[in-house]
């Protein structure tokens, strides 16, 4: 016996990461099917079917499905799926089956492309802005990434009613995908081994950045503000309102944004701290501690750039030189630790 349901235009017919009941058939109106991150799939219409997917393949919806206008739609429940597939001769089932997990992954694929579409409109909409302005030969632009893959597990492990990507779900991937959306580089976010703090940056002004170069220059967003000055020939003030202000910290990247074949020698360390984990870098050489391992390891970057030859107890004057640093970082910022040697 069919079962008819009545949906108002924009209504919700189900979501995405929910299990399947059945499938539906439009008896009339429209109906969109939306991704995760609101990628618009299709339109169907009267005598189509969908939502028969994640029933075939025994999975979790992957699509949102909505009312596009006042529609009428029919259920096919669970059972009378089942029953009319336990009849139908395995080699066609096995095809269905085939074709439904290519479509699942083709709209997953898709879905990527969108996603990086969107970014690239957004950098063009930008671009254009500052021409338009006529301030192009004027304006660094600089981009680069967010660090580390998240390796957070909100919800638990395997739970696959989270959905990463949409705005939706605050979602991961877990330690183990982490560590290897990082690859060749150790760890992810939170940690202070490459894999957690490295980041890509591109830096875009017309006449002055040579066009594709590319530079070994290690530097942090620390860095930006000593560089708009430089930029703008601003001195950074040594008082305030007649109060001594900290010196700032961090150095001009602008010679090397010129020259990209040049390195600056930076005249302090640089430093990290977050969630118990730790990292000082003097030149080549970096000292890190992991939260979990509760240990200081020294790499030399200039060799070792994915830490996997731990120089500690082979130099343990250079380690116990950059812990001090570290310490001294510390307590002048105000990070809370617990002290510790090397072992």
């Amino acid at each position: 016996m069919a079962v008819f349901f009545n949906f108002k235009a924009g209504q919700t017919i189900y979501k995405a990461s929910t299990m399947p009941d059945g499938a539906y058939i439009v008896h009339s109106g429209e109906v969109d099917l939306v991704s995760p991150g609101h990628m618009h799939l299709t339109t169907l219409h009267a005598g189509e079917i969908f939502g028969e997917i994640g029933q075939l393949l025994d999975e979790r919806r992957t699509v949102n499905a909505i009312a596009r206008t006042d529609c009428i739609l029919t259920h096919v429940s669970s059972a009378v799926l089942t029953q009319k597939m336990e009849k139908v001769d395995p080699a066609i089932k096995g095809i269905i089956r085939a074709l439904a997990t290519r479509l699942t992954e083709a709209n997953s694929t898709n879905e990527k492309i969108w996603s990086e579409l969107k970014m690239n409109k957004s950098l063009t909409r930008i671009m254009q802005t500052i021409k338009d302005a006529s301030v192009n030969d004027d304006t660094l632009v600089l981009f680069l990434s967010d660090n580390g893959s998240c390796a957070e597990s909100p919800g638990g492990e395997n739970n696959t009613a989270h959905i990463p990507g949409p705005k939706e779900y605050y979602s991961h991937v877990g330690p183990s995908w982490a560590h290897a959306q990082n690859a060749p580089f150790r760890r992810y976010k939170s940690r202070m081994h490459e894999g957690g703090i490295a980041t890509p940056l591109i830096a875009h002004w017309p006449g002055v950045v040579p066009k594709n170069t590319f530079t070994d220059q290690v530097g942090h967003v620390i860095d930006f503000f000593p560089t708009f000055l430089e930029m703008s020939g601003t001195a950074y003030p040594k008082k305030y309102n007649g109060r001594e202000v900290i010196p700032v910290e961090g150095m001009s990247l602008l010679e090397v944004f010129k020259s990209p074949a040049k390195t600056i020698k930076r005249d302090q360390s640089l430093c990290w701290a977050f969630a118990g984990s730790r990292a000082v870098r003097e030149g080549n050489w970096k000292l890190v501690w992991d939260a979990r391992v509760k240990n200081w390891e020294l790499y030399d970057m200039a060799v070792d750039r994915t830490e996997m030859n731990d120089l500690s107890k082979v130099k343990p004057e250079v380690a116990n030189r950059l812990m001090t640093q570290w310490e001294n970082w510390a307590k002048q910022t105000g990070v809370q630790y617990k002290s510790s040697k090397l072992r």
